[in-house]
């Protein structure tokens, strides 16, 4: 492996670029004829299979060139992640409505990382509607009536429904308003969704179990004190 020749690279386990090595690669190279009499166009395309000199993640690299084009267009696959999925999520919401919500949060996070941030946007509006009507066991309402349900019911504080209501209307924008978010929007939605999901889905049966395991607070009856006064 040391003779191997090392190139630098995006991570998607890292979330940085890192050194890899170049485990194989092809180029393609194609002549076009332009149909008007004009100077031939070329393109080519480079394929690089890298693999991570860390945590060993194998990715696809493509390179694409053409004559008309100042710089190469640069793909990866799987597309070069941002940021990855908690664990928690993984491990906590599979089987949240037969796979339903860790669905379509694998689906917002493939969107963020191929640029279709629309996409990613219109996705946490659904992703959070389909929390709020497993929180509610799915009683049908508007988007307001299952808010105000949540939040009476205890599930959701006066300050998280109002940072809620910014990444649901985020969505409304995206899918009715021609709302074109910038990448770091949708993260900015996706950290509010998570916060959502890690507060309904792990911390509160975790804060639930730690609270029956606490023994009771054994208040020091009157006489006692005074007794003790005395």
């Amino acid at each position: 492996m040391s003779d191997q020749e090392v190139v630098k690279s995006h991570c998607n386990d890292c979330l940085q670029e890192t050194r890899h090595f170049l485990l194989f690669t092809k180029t393609q190279d194609f002549t076009q004829l332009d149909p008007d009499g004009g100077p031939h166009y070329i393109e080519q395309f480079r394929w690089s299979l890298l693999e991570c000199c860390g945590c060993e993640s194998i990715s696809l690299k493509r390179e694409y060139t053409h004559s008309s084009l100042e710089e190469p267009e640069v793909d990866f696959f799987p597309p070069s992640a941002s940021r990855k999925i908690p664990r928690w999520a993984m491990l906590t919401l599979c089987f949240k409505q037969g796979g339903a919500i860790y669905g379509l949060l694998q689906e917002v996070y493939s969107s963020l990382h191929a640029g279709h941030y629309r996409l990613a946007a219109m996705g946490t509006r659904a992703l959070i509607e389909a929390v709020l009507m497993d929180a509610l066991k799915n009683e049908d309402q508007g988007f307001p009536e299952k808010l105000d349900m949540v939040q009476e019911r205890g599930l959701l504080s006066r300050q998280d429904r109002q940072i809620l209501e910014a990444a649901i209307e985020a969505g409304h924008g995206a899918a009715h308003r021609a709302y074109a978010p910038r990448a770091e929007d949708v993260n900015k939605i996706i950290d509010i969704v998570e916060h959502l999901l890690e507060s309904l889905y792990v911390l509160g049966p975790v804060g639930e179990k730690l609270k029956s395991t606490v023994p009771p607070r054994k208040g020091k009856s009157r006489g006692t004190i005074e007794g003790s006064a005395k």
